[in-house]
């Protein structure tokens, strides 16, 4: 079981990794209109999506730098 999760979770990662570098606007090309975009605490740009699949709550967070390039990600509850 924690075999299958962690492949899972490597899907996720590698997904979301090709948007670093890449401008924010390609991920709104492919997930659409974002839940929030906004400051983080840090003074940050994020732009949050959140779905549900099953019932189950999936939240993918990008950090935006200054020049509109993705520069992180967070994902949580997305297998």
């Amino acid at each position: 079981m924690q075999k299958k999760i962690d492949q899972k979770a490597k899907e996720e990662t590698d997904l979301l990794s090709v948007y670093i570098g890449k401008n924010v606007e390609e991920v709104f090309i492919d997930f659409g209109q974002p839940f929030t975009d906004g400051l983080d605490k840090k003074g940050f740009r994020k732009v949050t999506f959140k779905s549900s699949k099953l019932g189950v709550k999936c939240i993918r967070a990008f950090s935006v730098g200054s020049d509109n390039q993705v520069i992180g990600f967070e994902s949580s509850g997305c297998y």
